[in-house]
C-alpha cells in the first residue's frame, strides 16, 4: 500500500471516529435533555406543594377566627361578672317585723308555758301547754282543726299579757275556709280584745294587718273567719307560710298604736282573769 493509500485510509478512519463520537455526545445530550422535563414535573409537584401552602394560609385564617371564640369567652366572663355584680347589688327584702309599729307593746309579756301558761283546765293552769305553738295547745295543726275548744286567758295581775301562737299554713288550698270561734268561758271573764293573724308575733298594728291580709279584729265574742287567698274571707292567708295568731285584752279603740295600748281595766288585779273559750 503506497503512502497515498495509507493516508486515505487514515483519514477515513478518523472521520468515522469523529462521527461516532458526535452521535454519542448527541445521544447523551438527548438523554440529558429529558431531565429538564423531569425537573419541570418536580416544579409541578412544587406547585401542588404551593397549594398545600395555600391551605396552610386558610388554616391561618381559621386561626385568626379563634380569637373570636376567645372574645366570646371574654363576653361570657363579662356577663357573669355583671350577673355577680347585679346579685351583689340586690338587697334582701326588709323584715316587716322590724317595723316599730309591728313590735309587741312595750312592757307586755308573751305567754308561753309553766307559770306563763295561757291554757286553763279543771285542775287549773296547764303548765305543760306551750302557748307559743298551736300544736302545743291543740292536738292537731291549724288547718285541720275543727271546733276543738280550749279555754285560753291571761293572768290577773297587771293584765299586760298577750298571746302569740304560731300557726302553719303548709298545704293550704287557696279556696279553703276556716274560722276561730270566740265564746264565753265559765272560768274567765270575757272582755274586749284585739285579735290578728300576722307574720309577726305580738303584732297588733291595724293598718299593716288590714292592708296585708285583712286579719285584724276588735272583738268581744265575734268569730274570726279566715281562708286561703281565693276564699273570699275577710282574713286571707297565703299557703306554706308561718303566721302568729295574736290575742291581747284591751278596751282601747281599734288602731291604737302598740306603744299606747293599755290593758283592759277589768283584767287588772281581778279575782277572775280575762279569757275566752276558743274553738279553731
Amino acid at each position: 500500500m503506497n503512502r497515498i493509500t495509507r493516508y486515505a485510509v487514515f483519514v477515513t478512519y478518523m472521520w468515522l471516529l469523529v462521527g461516532c463520537s458526535s452521535e454519542v455526545e448527541e445521544g447523551e445530550l438527548d438523554v440529558g435533555g429529558a431531565q429538564p422535563d423531569a425537573e419541570i414535573d418536580s416544579a409541578d409537584v412544587d406547585d401542588t406543594g404551593g397549594e398545600t401552602i395555600d391551605t396552610g394560609e386558610d388554616t391561618s385564617d381559621a386561626d385568626q377566627s379563634a380569637p373570636d371564640a376567645g372574645d366570646a369567652g371574654s363576653d361570657t366572663t363579662d356577663a357573669s361578672g355583671d350577673a355577680d355584680s347585679d346579685a351583689d347589688d340586690v338587697s334582701p327584702p326588709a323584715d316587716p317585723c322590724s317595723e316599730p309599729a309591728r313590735q309587741p307593746p312595750p312592757g307586755w309579756t308573751r305567754l308561753s308555758s309553766g307559770d306563763l301558761s295561757c291554757v286553763m283546765t279543771q285542775q287549773g293552769w296547764d303548765r305543760d301547754a306551750d302557748c307559743r305553738e298551736f300544736e302545743g295547745i291543740w292536738p292537731t295543726n291549724f288547718i285541720d282543726a275543727s271546733n276543738l275548744s280550749k279555754h285560753l286567758g291571761i293572768r290577773s295581775d297587771d293584765g299586760r299579757d298577750y298571746m302569740a301562737i304560731r300557726i302553719s299554713t303548709q298545704g293550704l288550698d287557696s279556696t279553703h275556709t276556716g274560722g276561730i270561734g270566740v265564746n264565753i268561758s265559765a272560768w274567765f271573764k270575757g272582755r274586749r280584745k284585739i285579735m290578728t293573724i300576722s307574720p309577726c308575733p305580738g303584732d297588733f298594728d291595724q293598718e299593716s294587718n288590714l292592708e296585708e291580709s285583712g286579719c285584724y279584729m276588735e272583738s268581744f265574742t265575734q268569730n274570726l273567719r279566715w281562708g286561703g287567698v281565693d276564699s273570699g274571707q275577710p282574713c286571707r292567708l297565703e299557703a306554706d307560710r308561718e303566721y302568729y295568731w295574736n290575742i291581747l285584752y284591751t278596751n282601747d279603740d281599734p288602731g291604737t298604736p302598740a306603744v299606747d295600748i293599755q290593758p283592759n281595766p277589768d283584767c287588772v288585779e281581778s279575782s277572775q282573769p280575762c279569757g275566752n273559750l276558743y274553738a279553731p
